[in-house]
């Protein structure tokens, strides 16, 4: 280390002329530390010098000066600085004398030192101590006086006399405690004297002998010494140094140099890179940082880095905390800066400077100036962020930034797009309006500075900008308000003054620009400035007001004719100097005198105080004021020659395609809604009124009446529709220019933005025209009161003011109007079902439009404020959109309640940054809602819902109604609800409070099962006291237990007892989920800024919401189910009893959700048993050898599919956990999972009973199987020693193929024919048995079939039969003998004569009894199955019932009785078709099954042997041949049985979802599209039967018919295909398993390879096989294996090929099933059979036993003539709805009960009818119609009374209305 000794007179020369720009700027390279600064313990003077940053320390002395060159500081290699070179040339051309030890200087004692030269003025009697640009820092009277002035400065500041600021520099400590004698005492220091500014380094050369600088504080300093400095120099200062020290005079220097200019260093594009890089912005520069993104709601995570601090200045701004520019900006710093230091701090005391140099630079880099972050957090925003930061901050009352400086590579430009968001105050003669800032006709008045006065600009204009005193420009007084400047030195900032009634400042709205930093260096902003300003003030010193600058800006302002104030700073100059300098300058103004006026600050050494000098100030320029002329903002930028950001292309572009919009409303326009959105007006409101009245049944009777209103609304809808065909101008050319720009963001939103400026400017200028007249209406009418004026006189007047109040209303013309005409188009078009093409085209892009404009942050509205209305079928549209935006995100709905103009709005926008409107009065008509994004990983979005306000004057006697059903759908749709009240007082909340109770009421009784989890926050807004929460701890308990007050006086409204306090209604928390706020002002509008207070509670609040209100909720709604929610609620407050009518349809789809995944995992259950079955158990059992061996395996296998059901059990029961616990629905289906759990566990033991039935069934099936093949066996051996006997006789002979077939078959014939043709059971024919079966089951009815009747030559006329249906005729029936004709009335039975009417019906009946019978023979028409007189039974069965229940007319209303001779009759018919029927089919059992017919079957061997053998076939060849017969005869009985579970398979797989409800659409649009009623008969009648048909029907077109795959196969056959293709790779691995172990000694053993095979095979469950099958190849002596073997590998593709096209040529008629699918389906698809009571709509629950999960339910129903209900009085069908009736006083009478629809459940309380839209309806509505004649015909009724709207309803209506039924 070496130290070096330098003359003093060396450092004079030098320190007056470097400064620190002269040295580092246009240098990229920073060294990391330089020098360090070092104590000498003489007591001689010294001067030193800090550069911070570079954290160069440089410290010269006399005597010696102690330095240390740090070289280990600087990488190897790169170049060094050209500071510290030329400062290592000046210390060793430096005589060197000696050198001197350094003292240890803690690092906390230099901390905090910034910029700061302590210099040695030869000559004086006091140290004068100054900043590194010359401005006089520190005085002290001698050196003598050092300790008492540190005492008496401490006094000082203890006393308050000295303001001390949030964080004092620690250079005070630094010279309190150094041990160096030689510093000099501190006098009045404060923190900002320390902080480093820009603004320090201007200085004016001029008047250096008199003038001194001051700094801007004002605050009184001692005598200066003036140092002769230069900013800027166009040589070198380096090079001005080496010439100083060579010895050459500083004024050759100085006069050799060019002129300087006083323009200030451009800041580069890398440092503009490298700040925004260090605030995290770096990212979204340009313009890339979006609304959504201020939007986003962040995960909890503790901003802690630099690089958050433009997000968190964001975050603050955003909740409008007008301290985030300043103390919350400065804390935030602060604290990282601490944290930086405890990451470096050491434990023991470290002496080393270089740490002390660490702590400059961290504490350079982290202390961020507020104008450089607001200005690039502006650059980085766009166009909407930035207008939402400007409203924000204009809120906030904090400076606007209007001209930004060049930044990066931009040039200077004007902002005035930012300034349009912004809204002003004007006063009128007749009031105030409204206007925006930059139309606002207002003064501008400019503050600028010239050199460096000592008063500070920014904060002498805050006090004159206001009363109360608000920092509203940064200044130096605030915190970083001296931080050093990076990118904004020269921005123009501004704010406005807006007057008030107790305003004592300016009379009209002015506006004030700031222009930042030196005039003189920002030439291009100042005249900017004077070219936009009215008036301009000046601050200037005394000593510049004769310099050039300043008269050259002078006379260039005077020549515009602007007013000019000049604000003097002569702190250092006496009065008669003042008053000399004055009067010079008067002189040189001469003629112009009048237009400056000047204003004094400070004379010799004296400030003026505050108050007089602010009202100095507002004098002066208010008396310029009165000459000028007010003029808009937007009207005086195209004088500037500077760039507007409006100019820009995107800008330019939107605003002219928004000015085409604007320009189709007339200039001349009373009444601009009717022009140019004519859906709003009278005919949506008629239409809105209509609606209430046609679901409220107090304002109709009748259906009839509905149903004429109901075709009020549709006429209404046709006349929007015509509207829409002629759309305006206005409309098409909005909804055009919108749809071309809606897949570009950005063109988007600038044209909605400029359409919503130009719209509200509109309103705001027509406004006060309405206001002025409504007010003098009120004054006509208040003055017609007082006068006692007669009562037509008053009415007349409040008609006036009525009307008025309308049109005041009316005016208000914004862009929610035109969304809102979009969602009338919307809706006309598509409820009139318009083909129209261009109306199709908006059909399907008005809801694109709007869902994008919400994604984008715009409200949509879901409740129309002006008529009370919420359209439906539009926000289904939108939001069905907006998912296939965003896609299925989860949301959390947050909404809002309260009185009016309590703030709900501003409490939203604040909370998380949105845009509902919001001002004083009533500005929120309806309920919007808008998306806010959240980084959290339980919800996607929250959802928030902004509503107008309760208790509105203007409601009056629709008030109360009004707000319960606004509470209730608000309540409602909300997860959680904020309920805003004003004040703290209870006495005040009484109706909000009642209102908001009954809301959640209400809902807790139409949701009582279930757990909806609401949440509700109580905020109490405009609370004055500042620990409200803690004095008010009583008043919460009051507060409680009036909300169970409350909640008593609702429940006893809606009768219900077991209410009785808030807490049963939902889970509220008084301690936490009570609020209060303090006032949103902080002083008195409209200058009165936001009030921090208020900002953090709605921090506290939103982080309630976010985090802790949500821990326990895992369920969120998805939008799909938010579309459901709001039906469901508006839909139930629409009817006159909302817990009565409200249907939760969430409910409904969490059961069915949840019933669905349960039918697919007992499916996977109920299929896996079957596959055992057949696979499993099958292998085990036919690989059984003999009958113990079977006896034996069936336990093991019940035993193995026991553990293995347990299992599956098991993991289905943690399937069915999963599917509940990831659903959004999971909170309501939480009730039904152990209920499924238990089902599930119950179905497991009954398909394993199942299985063990049929697993002992398939085993005395092979055990009898087993017996035959002995018997069968010795009969093949018989034919086969037969054949080969023949065979040997004929060896050597070459007879033809012809004789050789001749041969065989005439031996074969002689042995086939004693062997019987069937079993020995049959030796009874089937129609003796059924005659015998039904004689003994049937003696009441008297049936005598004798044999020679059931002969079946007398049954010959059955043979062609196909079906029952049809073949009994009205000729058959005799109406005496087999039917009474009667009426009932009254209980009464009268006879009448309608005998061909009731021959029809009884046709109708009897037809009905064959289909039933048709489809059960369906059913038993599979292959296989032998007859059973059980069979018989259920025939006999179905006619039993059919004809009980007809003549209980429990069913039907028939007027007739049917008796037993026609019973008997129809027993008769039935018992000889069925006879016919299982003869049939019992001859084709005999064929495959008995005796001969299985011989029959092996003919083909015994021929194919007989014929080997003849042509001398060797016994391998043979061998192969039995083989692969017997392989194709396995695999095709296997795969025919599997394709069962195969039918099933693809049949679910069709209905996977929605079953029931998709199946029974499907079979009422093919019913719809098949016009044939008689279908319909036997479909209303018989809907399970029905099906059942129509499912076979399915079934079998959907296997055979639809074509599958490029080869256009069936889906049988692929089916067939898979498996078989399985089957045979398995077996061709057995084949290679098998040949591989037989590869020994005894390899020709067919036996054994036999054997290997089959045990290989039964390691699988894929082929049953038995050792049986194989018999043939067993018993045979081949020669060679290999041979054998390899003629099964090389056939065996030929072999599946013989397999597979068994399976392509099956068709549809010749096929037949193993085993019936169809019951298993109907028990899948459509479950329960029951039938509604009233309507015969069938139930819609999937599962048969539900009825301990919920009631028996329809997804829609029927008008109740379908079922034949008929009214008593008139015998006139009804068209009554089942929904409809039961909110009526109608009674019933069903089956022998009779009573009052309302009271249904007493006699049918398994049923659950819900009070709905009967549109859901429309199909059966459309039915009746159609057909009217046939129904009433059918039920012998008379005709209907038909509403009038059901005829409106066409097919394609009525289909697509079934898609709006819910199950």
């Amino acid at each position: 280390m070496t130290f070096h000794r330098v003359k003093l007179e060396d450092y004079d020369k030098v320190m007056s002329i470097r400064l620190p720009e002269d040295v580092y700027e246009g240098y990229d390279y920073l060294p990391d530390r330089f020098h360090k600064l070092i104590s000498s313990s003489s007591t001689e003077g010294y001067a030193a010098s800090i550069d911070n940053k570079f954290n160069v320390a440089t410290c010269i002395q006399k005597p010696p000066l102690l330095i240390d060159i740090v070289d280990s500081d600087f990488e190897e290699g790169k170049n060094e600085h050209p500071l510290r070179q030329n400062a290592e040339d000046l210390l060793h051309n430096s005589e060197i004398s000696e050198v001197m030890p350094d003292k240890d200087i803690g690092k906390d004692e230099y901390h905090g030192c910034e910029e700061i030269i302590y210099n040695r003025e030869a000559n004086k009697e006091n140290d004068v101590l100054q900043d590194e640009t010359g401005q006089q820092k520190l005085t002290s009277a001698n050196r003598n006086a050092e300790t008492s002035t540190l005492s008496t400065t401490e006094e000082h500041i203890n006393k308050g006399e000295i303001n001390e600021q949030p964080s004092v520099p620690k250079a005070e400590r630094v010279l309190q405690n150094s041990e160096l004698s030689e510093f000099m005492p501190l006098k009045q220091i404060g923190r900002d004297e320390y902080h480093g500014s820009k603004e320090k380094s201007n200085y004016k050369e001029e008047n250096t002998e008199k003038g001194g600088l001051q700094y801007e504080t004002g605050q009184q300093m001692l005598t200066p010494t003036i140092m002769k400095t230069d900013t800027s120099t166009s040589i070198n200062t380096d090079e001005k140094i080496n010439k100083v020290l060579k010895g050459k005079k500083l004024e050759d220097v100085e006069k050799a140099e060019t002129p300087r200019s006083t323009s200030i260093p451009k800041v580069t594009y890398i440092d503009t890179i490298n700040f925004l890089e260090r605030i995290g912005l770096k990212r979204f520069y340009p313009k890339k940082l979006m609304f959504i993104d201020a939007m986003r709601i962040q995960t909890r995570k503790k901003y802690s880095e630099l690089k958050d601090v433009a997000l968190k200045f964001l975050n603050d701004i955003v909740m409008i905390n007008c301290s985030c520019r300043d103390q919350m900006l400065y804390l935030f710093l602060e604290k990282i800066a601490k944290n930086e230091e405890c990451k470096h701090k050491d434990t023991s005391l470290n002496l080393s400077l270089s740490y002390f140099l660490d702590d400059f630079k961290g504490e350079d880099e982290t202390y961020i100036n507020p104008l450089d972050l607001l200005l690039a957090l502006f650059k980085c925003s766009d166009p909407m962020l930035k207008q939402m930061i400007a409203n924000k901050l204009f809120m906030c009352k904090l400076a606007i930034p209007f001209i930004f400086p060049e930044f990066g590579n931009e040039p200077l430009e004007i902002c005035l797009w930012p300034l349009r968001s912004i809204i002003l105050d004007k006063k009128l003669e007749t009031g105030t309006c409204q206007d925006m800032s930059v139309e606002c006709e207002c003064e501008i008045i400019s503050f600028v500075r010239i050199g460096c006065p000592s008063v500070s600009k920014s904060k002498l204009l805050n006090e004159i900008l206001t009363d109360q005193y608000h920092n509203t420009f940064s200044n130096k007084d605030c915190p970083l308000g001296t931080a050093k400047q990076i990118l904004s030195d020269g921005i123009v900032e501004a704010a406005w003054y807006i007057p008030s009634d107790k305003s004592t400042g300016f009379r009209n709205t002015a506006m004030f620009l700031n222009l930042r930093g030196n005039a003189i260096s920002h030439r291009k902003q100042l005249c900017a400035v004077a070219q936009l300003t009215d008036i301009l003030v000046v601050i200037v010193l005394l000593s510049d007001l004769e310099g050039t600058s300043f008269q050259e800006v002078l006379y260039d302002i005077v020549t515009t004719k602007k007013g000019v104030v000049i604000a003097i700073d002569a702190f250092q100059n006496n009065t008669i100097e003042v008053s000399e300098k004055i009067e010079g300058f008067n002189k040189t103004v001469g003629n112009h005198h009048q237009m400056i006026s000047v204003c004094l600050l400070s004379v010799f050494g004296k400030m003026k105080d505050t108050s007089t000098v602010k009202s100095e100030m507002r004098n002066a320029i208010s008396g310029m004021m009165k000459e000028n002329i007010a003029e808009s903002l937007s009207s005086r930028v195209h004088r500037c020659k500077m760039t507007s950001d409006e100019e820009a292309t995107l800008l330019k572009r939107a605003k002219s395609k928004a000015l085409e919009v604007i320009q189709q409303i007339p200039n001349v326009c009373s009444d601009v809604k009717a022009s140019a959105v004519p859906l709003q007006g009278d005919t949506w409101t008629a239409w809105s009124k209509k609606l209430k009245n046609v679901n409220k049944s107090s304002h109709y009777k009748t259906l009839q009446e509905q149903g004429k209103i109901r075709k009020e609304m549709f006429e209404d809808r046709q006349k929007q529709l015509q509207q829409c065909k002629n759309l305006g101008p206005f409309m098409k050319t909005f909804i055009d220019i919108l749809s071309d720009l809606i897949n570009s963001d950005i063109d988007c939103i600038l044209f909605v933005l400029w359409l919503k400026h130009f719209l509200d400017q509109r309103s705001r200028s027509v406004i006060p025209g309405y206001l002025i007249q409504y007010q003098t209406a009120w004054k006509v009418l208040k003055t017609s009161r007082e006068n006692n004026e007669d009562a037509a006189a008053i009415g007349k007047n409040r008609k006036a003011l009525t009307q008025s109040e309308f049109n005041l209303a009316e005016a208000s013309f914004g862009f929610e109007h035109l969304c809102r005409e979009m969602g009338q188009m919307y809706e006309s078009i598509a409820q009139c079902k318009s083909e129209v093409n261009n109306l199709k085209k908006l059909r399907a892009t008005l809801p694109f439009i709007s869902a994008k404009l919400l994604y984008m942050g715009y409200p949509f509205e879901i409740m129309d404020g002006d008529v009370a209305n919420v359209p439906l079928c539009w926000i289904r549209a939108v939001l069905e959109k907006l998912k296939e935006i965003i896609g299925e995100k989860k949301l959390l709905a947050l909404s809002v309640l309260g009185i009016q103009s309590s703030g709900k709005s501003t409490l939203l926008n604040a909370m998380f940054g949105l845009q509902f409107a919001v001002s004083a009065g009533r500005c929120t008509r309806g309920v919007f809602i808008q998306l806010v994004p959240v980084d959290s990983p339980k919800f996607d979005y929250v959802l928030v819902i902004d509503t107008e306000g309760l208790r509105a004057p203007e409601l009056a006697n629709q008030k109360y109604n009004h707000d319960n059903e606004l509470a209730t759908f608000v309540i409602g749709l909300g997860d959680i609800t904020i309920v805003n009240v004003k004040g703290e007082n209870p006495a005040e909340m009484k109706d909000i409070l009642q209102i908001v109770v009954h809301g959640f009421l209400r809902l807790k009784l139409a949701n009582e099962k279930l757990n909806l989890k609401h949440s509700c926050v109580f905020v109490h807004q405009n609370v004055p006291a500042s620990n409200a929460y803690n004095k008010l701890i009583t008043d919460r308990k009051e507060f409680l237990e009036f909300l169970d007050k409350m909640t008593r006086v609702a429940a006893d409204e809606e009768n219900v007892a077991d209410i009785q306090s808030f807490n049963q209604v939902i889970d509220f928390d008084s301690e936490q989920n009570v609020w209060y706020f303090s006032d949103l002002w902080q002083g008195d509008p409209p200058m009165a800024p936001a009030n921090p207070g208020y900002s953090e509670s709605v921090s506290n609040v939103k982080d309630a919401i976010i985090y802790r209100l949500t821990e326990g909720r895992d369920t969120y709604l998805n939008i799909v189910d938010t579309i459901s929610r709001i039906e469901d609620l508006w839909n139930g407050i629409l009817k006159e009893d909302f817990v009565f009518s409200f249907r939760n349809c969430l409910e409904l789809k969490a059961y069915n959700t949840m019933d669905h995944q349960f039918q697919t995992i007992t499916w996977k259950l109920e299929k896996y048993v079957l596959e055992f079955i057949k696979s499993e158990a099958k292998s085990k059992l036919v690989s059984c050898v003999n009958k113990d061996a079977l006896e034996n395996i069936v336990p093991t296998i019940m035993m193995q599919l026991k553990k293995e059901v347990k299992n599956q059990v098991e993991n289905l029961n943690h399937e069915l956990d999963s599917f509940v616990k990831d659903s959004t629905l999971k909170d309501i289906m939480i009730q039904w999972t152990q209920v499924k759990k238990n089902r599930l566990s119950i179905l497991a033991e009954s398909l394993i009973m199942k299985a063990e039935k049929v697993v002992n069934n398939t085993k005395e099936e092979i055990r009898i199987q087993k017996l035959r093949v002995s018997e069968k066996s010795k009969h093949e051996m018989g034919i086969n020693k037969m054949a080969k006997e023949l065979a040997l006789v004929m060896k050597g002979q070459v007879p033809s193929e012809d004789v050789l077939q001749k041969k065989f078959n005439h031996l074969w014939s002689s042995w086939i024919d004693k062997f019987a043709t069937h079993d020995i059971d049959d030796n009874v024919p089937i129609n003796r048995q059924i005659q015998l079966f039904v004689s003994e089951s049937c003696r009441s009815d008297a049936i005598n079939i004798d044999d020679e009747e059931c002969r079946l030559q007398y049954t010959k006329d059955y043979q062609n039969m196909k079906h029952l249906e049809g073949t009994v005729t009205v000729d058959d029936i005799s109406t005496a003998e087999h039917l009474t004709i009667c009426k009932w009335s009254a209980g009464i039975y009268k006879r009448e004569i309608f005998s061909d009417r009731c021959k029809k019906q009884v046709i109708d009946f009897t037809n009905m009894i064959f289909r039933k019978i048709d489809l059960k023979l369906e059913e038993r028409n599979t292959d296989g199955i032998r007859f059973h007189t059980s069979y018989v039974t259920e025939i006999l069965y179905i006619v039993s019932e059919e004809f009980s229940d007809f003549n209980k007319h429990t069913k039907n209303y028939y007027k007739f009785t049917l008796q037993n001779p026609f019973r008997a009759m129809i027993l008769r018919h039935v018992v000889r078709y069925a006879a016919v029927f299982f003869t049939r089919q019992q001859d084709a059992y005999n064929k495959r099954n008995s005796p001969k017919a299985q011989m029959e079957q092996y003919k083909e061997t015994a021929w194919k042997l007989f014929k080997n053998t003849v042509e001398d076939k060797t016994e391998d060849v043979i061998a192969f041949r039995f083989f692969r017969d017997a392989i194709v005869k396995v695999v095709v009985d296997q795969v025919s049985e599997c394709l069962t579970i195969d039918a099933l398979d693809s049949i679910r797989d069709h209905y996977k979802e929605k079953k029931k409800k998709s199946l029974n659409k499907d079979i009422l649009v093919d019913l719809a599209k098949s016009n044939d009623f008689e279908r319909y008969k036997f479909f209303i009648l018989y809907p399970y039967s029905y099906a059942e048909k129509w499912i076979l029907q399915l079934l079998k077109r959907k296997l055979f018919e639809e074509k599958i795959g490029p080869l256009g196969n069936s889906l049988y056959s692929q089916r067939a295909q898979g498996r078989v293709k399985n089957i045979f790779l398995h077996i061709s691995t057995s084949i290679s398993k098998a040949t591989m172990e037989c590869q020994d000694g005894t390899s020709n053993c067919i036996t054994k390879w036999t054997d290997a095979f089959i045990k290989h095979n039964c390691n699988s469950s894929e082929l049953p096989l038995s050792i049986d099958a194989l018999r043939h190849v067993r018993d045979r002596k081949i020669s060679n294996l290999t041979t054998f073997t390899g003629l099964l590998t090389e056939q065996l593709s030929e072999i599946e090929t013989k397999v597979l096209s068994s399976f392509s040529n099956v068709k549809l008629d010749t096929f037949q099933w193993k085993e019936n699918p169809v019951p298993d389906l109907m028990d899948y698809l459509w479950g329960c059979a029951e039938n509604c009571m009233f309507c015969q709509e069938p139930c819609a629950n999937i599962n048969k036993n539900h009825l301990k999960e919920r009631p028996h339910m329809c997804s829609q129903h029927r008008p109740d003539g379908i079922s034949g209900f008929r009214w008593k009085d008139t015998n006139k069908m009804s068209v009554d709805f089942c929904n409809f009736s039961i909110g009526t006083n109608y009674i019933y009478y069903k089956g022998g009960k009779t009573g009052k629809f309302r009271k249904y459940k007493e006699n049918f309380p398994d049923w659950d009818i819900k009070p709905d839209d009967t549109g859901v309806s429309k199909y059966w509505m459309w039915v009746m119609c159609k057909y009217k004649d046939q129904l009433k015909e059918m039920y012998s009724t008379d005709d209907p009374d038909i509403p009038d709207d059901w005829w409106l309803i066409s097919r394609e209506q009525a289909i697509d209305s079934l898609d709006k039924c819910i199950i």
